[in-house]
């Protein structure tokens, strides 16, 4: 068989982003305590990278965002 190439999917994803929307505070704050509550290594990037829908996003910030908020 075939072995797939890149990181295997993350079993964890659905609740790491349940909890990533209760949050509140800034991205560096969120990305510190998902990762103490998970055990895991994620960066501020890769945890907006799974907000990608348009419909994630209005969800969590059901405000106008400032990009520079991101940087």
């Amino acid at each position: 068989h075939a072995c797939k190439a890149g990181r295997k999917e993350d079993t964890q994803k659905k609740d790491k982003l349940d909890y990533l929307k209760t949050l509140e505070g800034t991205w560096p704050s969120k990305v510190e305590r998902l990762n103490k509550k998970f055990g895991s290594k994620h960066t501020r990037d890769t945890l907006r990278g799974w907000l990608t829908t348009e419909e994630e996003l209005t969800e969590t910030y059901p405000f106008p965002v400032d990009l520079e908020d991101f940087q």
